[in-house]
């Protein structure tokens, strides 16, 4: 059994799940600073980069603005945030899928 705290392949930014990352700014593309974090800015998300390769799982993101998610990448539904509501991203492998 893997021990998520002390496996070395596992990124640190997935260790500590209670944590928030750096604040990542809304663009056409995205990457998770960690396991939650907040996404300030308007501008529509098409991409959300893979936080480590082979990825799949959820991200928790808490909308400072009011962006959109767009079909134009990798993002299977489009969707707007709702300032302060969290998102839920979940990756199956080949599409983010919002909660909302």
């Amino acid at each position: 059994m893997t021990n998520i705290l002390t496996d070395a392949s596992i990124p640190s930014i997935f260790t500590n799940r209670a944590a928030f990352g750096a604040v990542v700014a809304s663009a056409t593309t995205i990457t998770p600073s960690a396991y939650r974090f907040h996404v300030s800015g308007t501008t529509p998300i098409a991409t959300i980069n893979l936080p480590e390769a082979g990825f799949k799982g959820d991200v928790v993101i808490v909308p400072d603005g009011a962006f959109t998610t767009t079909l134009a990448g990798n993002i299977g539904k489009a969707s707007t945030a709702v300032v302060g509501v969290t998102l839920v991203m979940s990756f199956d492998g080949t599409k983010w899928y919002p909660s909302y």
